[in-house]
Parts: structure tokens; C-alpha cells; sequence
């Protein structure tokens, strides 16, 4: 890839996609993620998961500690034609977005304009959807609005938890931007306006979401929602009384089983709490 851009990414997602990208010789010529930030209990300062990519790959590196300016990134001294978006932490203005002459790319983990919004991943587990996919479009002044210029379509297994859709969706979109963007530049691709009347919008999910009643609430649901939330926010219910958090859970015959907990005040530790149909 001999056309300068910039990669906007953080976390997780963001760094499979640069991960598959580099891999595939298709490097950004600088890279902006979130600042390093306190993480658990202990508050331990931690840099977010594609930064190690940028420096092991000796890819310029920056970290606004606010939304990225246009003075961010003529810092670079890069003229760069492009940028890619994938799982940042920031929303990008607007005046940021038109500082690329040829437009900035969002990767979102749906089929656009379904799923809009910051939990495309967990709410179509949530919803047992059977297929999602990646959309690249490019960027506006509106959350995930832009037009598109590709999708690529992907079946949800029975199984599937947060973080194996989120690495299959994730080398999905890389493969995707590596096939498609250079027939895009090269102006063989046509844009296309999303069908805003079929827009439909995700939640943050909150502490509280996570919250279950293994006595009331029905089976399905409660191994719905670990699949779909253990990863974040947490998926949490009392066991005598204590805070316990459920961390995996599979089937079996006529029900689920919840394999793995974390009661109040102990280590992650092996479960066998049978949930029946």
C-alpha cells in the first residue's frame, strides 16, 4: 500500500484489524490511539493494545489525551490521503474528518445501518441474530451514517462469546479493507447511501445490565447475556448472598451450564451451576 494513512484505533478490535493489516504489508504510516490509562482494582497504568503494535513496528505513535485535532495530526509532518477507523476511543471531529482529502473509513462489526452505535457485537448476541459482518464506510458528522463502500457478511456460531466474534469480525473487516480500499482509491468502487429508514441503534451497557437471578430469570436469557457480556461490563448474580460473576457457560443437554465464576472476594474458579430449559 503506497498511499499515506493514518490508523485511529485503541483496543482489542482495533488491534486484530492492524494486526492482519501489517501482516499484510498494508501499513499506516502513523497510528493514534487512546492515552494509557489506570485499569483494575489496583488502578495499574495500562497502554491500550495497539500501541504495542506501533512500537513493534516502529509505526509513528500518538496519544491525545482529548478528541484529535487537526494540529494532532499535522504533528506527523505526514500528508496522509486517508485515515482508518476501527474501536477508538474518541469521537472524531468534524474538522478532523475533512483533513483527509480523500475521507476518513469507519470499520464497524455490523451490517450497517443495523446496529448503529457502540455494542454492535454484544446487542446481536443478545438478539440471537444469526448473521452480522463488517461495513466499511466513510465517515461523517453522524455516528456510523456515512456511505458505504463494502460489507462483508458472517454467520454467528451457537457458541459464539463477545471475544470470538469480535476476532472473527475483526480479521473479517482487516481482509475486507486490504481487497477493497485499493479498488476504492482507485475510484472502481461506487459509494453507497445507507437506507437510514432500516437504522437501528445499540446502547452502551451499563453495570446494572449485567445482572441476573439464576432462580427467575429464563435460562436462555441469563446464557445469552454472559456470552454476550462477561467481557464488559460483567455478568453478575448472588450466590448466598455474595456477589458472584459469571464468567462462561455452555450447553448441554436440556439447559446450560455455567463453567467458570468469580465469587466475592476469591480467584476465578471452576463451576458446575446447572441451568435447566
Amino acid at each position: 500500500m503506497n498511499t499515506p494513512f493514518i490508523f485511529f484505533g485503541s483496543y482489542r478490535f482495533a488491534h486484530t484489524v492492524l494486526s492482519d493489516l501489517i501482516a499484510s504489508d498494508f501499513i499506516p504510516s502513523a497510528i493514534i490511539c487512546s492515552a494509557d490509562k489506570p485499569v483494575g482494582r489496583k488502578q495499574i497504568i495500562t497502554p491500550p493494545p495497539v500501541k504495542e503494535l506501533a512500537l513493534a513496528h516502529s509505526i509513528p505513535l500518538l496519544q491525545p489525551t482529548e478528541k484529535p485535532r487537526v494540529s494532532d495530526i499535522q504533528e506527523f509532518g505526514i500528508h496522509a490521503s486517508f485515515a482508518i477507523v476501527a474501536a477508538y476511543a474518541q469521537l472524531i471531529p468534524a474538522e478532523t474528518l475533512s483533513a483527509f482529502p480523500l475521507g476518513v473509513i469507519g470499520v464497524h462489526p455490523s451490517l450497517l445501518p443495523v446496529y448503529r452505535g457502540a455494542s454492535p457485537i454484544q446487542t446481536a448476541l443478545l438478539n440471537r441474530a444469526s448473521i452480522t459482518g463488517v461495513s466499511l464506510y466513510r465517515m461523517d458528522a453522524q455516528m456510523d451514517h456515512g456511505p458505504l463502500i463494502a460489507q462483508q457478511k458472517t454467520s454467528i456460531d451457537s457458541q459464539d462469546t463477545y471475544a470470538s466474534l469480535e476476532e472473527n469480525l475483526a480479521h473479517v473487516g482487516a481482509s475486507l479493507i486490504v481487497h477493497t480500499i485499493p479498488l476504492w482509491l482507485e475510484k472502481k468502487i461506487e459509494e453507497k447511501e445507507q437506507d437510514h429508514a432500516l437504522a437501528t441503534y445499540t446502547q452502551k451497557f451499563v453495570t446494572e445490565d449485567g445482572r441476573v437471578d439464576l432462580q427467575d430469570d429464563i435460562p436462555e436469557s441469563i446464557a445469552r447475556k454472559i456470552r454476550a457480556l462477561s467481557h464488559d461490563p460483567g455478568v453478575f448474580t448472588f450466590i448466598n448472598g455474595k456477589r458472584t460473576k459469571l464468567l462462561e457457560v455452555k450447553d448441554i443437554p436440556d439447559g446450560y451450564m455455567i463453567t467458570k465464576i468469580i465469587p466475592e472476594g476469591k480467584k476465578e474458579q471452576d463451576a458446575h451451576i446447572i441451568l435447566k430449559k
